[in-house]
């Protein structure tokens, strides 16, 4: 009951004097980026750890598990912290994210300014690249970490941790300087669903955010599922206030994401939705354990030039946060919209043997 109190008297101080204009501090199935940090609450002491092990490591992996927020820590957490001058100087350091699916970004040459350097979504080295673009991203990798001026962060699936460990450069790293994402504590979801509400001055009924702590704790993978959820009793609030009755009758956490993607593909005509079968199957990809894991493609592949029906399903999908559309990729949000929607995961037992062809042949048309 003490946590509780604690976490509303904290969520009332964060309450703005004057309500802004009504705007969604949750995330859905999106991580929270580095803008995003005055909405990310409930990682305080592991952002605390990540940031006291760069004080003398300049090599740090992050890992856990799938939906365990590793991306949200790092980028809303560790790297907003590193802007702010957490560390003496910090903020004066360059910060580079990129992922294995996005070229090498080019680093300055040595001078006085660190460089922190983000690889996000690292076991996408392993489901997205041909042997030989892991073994050159790898090479990469572990030239840039032996810089004396930068400090590099992976940030990578726990399942894909072995392979990780074996690749040539970048095992050396890794003994001392890996800090585990679990699960998080009741206290700390409750800070993730109270206090960004108090931030962007919502009303949350009593005993909502106490049921849905209930709900996702111990839940392997649970935070996208959350965070759906809260997108979508958002999307169904009246006024700034967000019920339990609502909370009740979307069936919960566990129908969060099937029902936000069947919203958005609701919304789709009926040439639309066998783009978006295309689309999403597009956006998918086999590991070697047989499991469906995200793709990043090119616009050009799913929505070339004057495909408007191509376009309009990246802009519904995206503007539900099922995808997430930059100017020249696109990828699905998180992978738990590969296990909870039912829909697309018939889609994607369907499609299983085309995956496979895909996998076997895209390394070749590269």
């Amino acid at each position: 009951m003490l946590d509780l109190q604690r976490i509303r008297l904290l969520r009332d101080a964060l309450a703005p004097a004057q309500p802004p204009r009504v705007v969604c501090p949750y995330k859905g199935l999106a991580f929270f980026d580095v803008e995003d940090t005055s909405y990310f609450f409930g990682r305080e002491r592991l952002v605390a750890q990540l940031v006291a092990r760069l004080v003398d490591a300049r090599f740090l992996a992050v890992v856990g598990a799938s939906g365990s927020g590793k991306s949200s820590v790092v980028r809303a957490g560790l790297v907003a912290a590193i802007r702010t001058g957490t560390l003496p100087g910090s903020d004066r350091w360059r910060t580079v994210l990129t992922s294995p699916t996005q070229p090498p970004p080019a680093l300055p040459d040595r001078d006085d300014t660190r460089t922190l350097l983000v690889a996000d979504q690292f076991e996408e080295l392993f489901t997205a690249q041909s042997p030989s673009q892991r073994k050159n991203y790898a090479a990469w990798l572990a030239s840039a970490a032996a810089r004396t001026d930068v400090t590099a962060v992976v940030v990578v699936r726990s399942d894909y941790y072995p392979q990780v460990a074996a690749l040539p450069g970048v095992s050396e790293f890794l003994t001392a300087n890996t800090v585990l994402v679990g699960h998080m504590a009741r206290d700390e979801l409750l800070e993730a669903i109270l206090l960004p509400a108090g931030a962007a001055g919502l009303d949350l009924e009593e005993g909502l955010a106490e049921t849905i702590a209930s709900d996702v704790a111990g839940e392997p993978g649970g935070l996208p599922l959350m965070s759906t959820a809260l997108l979508s009793l958002w999307e169904q609030r009246d006024g700034r206030r967000m019920s339990l009755a609502a909370y009740h009758a979307m069936g919960g956490v566990r129908t969060a994401v099937a029902r936000l993607a069947e919203a958005a593909y609701g919304q789709l005509t009926p040439d639309q939705r066998s783009v978006a079968r295309r689309t999403l199957l597009r956006l998918a990809e086999t590991d070697e354990a047989g499991e469906p894991v995200r793709r990043r493609v090119p616009i050009a592949e799913v929505a070339p030039d004057g495909d408007a029906n191509g376009r309009a399903v990246l802009d519904t999908l995206a503007a539900r946060r099922l995808l997430t559309v930059s100017e020249t990729h696109a990828e699905v949000a998180h992978e738990a919209l590969l296990r909870e929607w039912p829909r697309l995961r018939g889609w994607l037992n369907e499609d299983m043997t085309g995956r496979r062809l895909r996998r076997h042949l895209a390394p070749a048309t590269r």
